[in-house]
């Protein structure tokens, strides 16, 4: 029983250490007993120190978890409540060099998944990390052509959450890749110029390498020349409709939408 409640007491130092970042006593608790990481436990959360860690980009305490470890590679394995690994953590925080000692530690970990199907470039990019995002693609190319649960590519993660500096260094990184950037999710079959259109970011679709690729420099000035002229704005895009016929690349027709007194005139 007493070893239990210095067993107890010992793992709730570590977690205090973990979210404070306190090497010293990480330290102070490996010589007090060498096998402490070896009996970790998880807090209600599932969660490791490593993840508290990394989520909070303590740099050298993760270091030290790591290379504390004889294990340290399964240490970064490991998966909290919602399946997330600290890897994917460190990257929706944009902790860099965080990141960065985790992909050296194990960099398979870019492609695990979480319960949704999201891998670590996912939260990165859904969160505007470019940095990041630079060093996962780095670490596994491959791992940009990874899809969500319901086929969502992580353009469309960041047409979702209105990052277009990441879309632009993504598309960039696939840019030869015309079958993946025509990519359709399957609950809609949208790709990512249909999503930008419908959640009225008309400055995704604006960018020119986007609409290159999808051949609708037509679709702009049609928009902007013919329906708005010169004054074309942001907030106009909200007072259209959108009809999709993707039977060739993507071609997208829009049209505005009557008011009362367009009608009755």
């Amino acid at each position: 029983m007493e070893l239990r409640r210095d067993e107890d007491d010992r793992m709730m130092r570590l977690y205090k250490a973990s979210s404070e970042g306190c090497v010293a006593t990480l330290n102070l608790l490996m010589e007090e007993d060498p096998l402490t990481l070896s009996k970790l436990s998880v807090n209600p959360f599932g969660e490791t120190p490593l993840h508290i860690s990394a989520m909070l980009g303590h740099l050298n305490f993760t270091k030290q978890l790591l290379s504390h470890n004889p294990k340290g590679p399964k240490l970064a394995e490991e998966l909290d409540f919602h399946r997330r690994s600290p890897l994917h953590l460190a990257s929706a925080e944009g902790y860099t060099e965080t990141v960065q000692a985790l992909i050296e530690a194990n960099k398979g970990m870019c492609f695990v998944r979480d319960e949704d199907g999201k891998i670590p470039l996912h939260y990165a990019a859904m969160r505007g990390r470019l940095q990041v995002i630079k060093l996962l693609i780095r670490a596994e190319p491959k791992s940009i052509l990874e899809n969500l649960n319901e086929g969502e590519t992580v353009l469309h993660l960041c047409v979702q959450y209105n990052q277009l500096e990441a879309l632009q260094m993504l598309v960039g990184s696939v840019k030869e890749n015309n079958e993946f950037l025509n990519s359709k999710d399957q609950k809609c079959g949208n790709t990512i110029l249909h999503l930008a259109v419908m959640l009225k970011q008309i400055e995704d679709i604006s960018y020119p390498q986007i609409v290159k690729r999808y051949f609708i420099s037509t679709f702009e000035i049609y928009t902007k020349q013919n329906m708005f002229g010169s004054k074309f704005r942001r907030r106009d895009a909200k007072m259209m409709t959108v009809d999709c016929d993707v039977s060739n690349d993507v071609s997208v027709v829009m049209r505005t939408t009557h008011t009362k007194r367009d009608s009755t005139a």
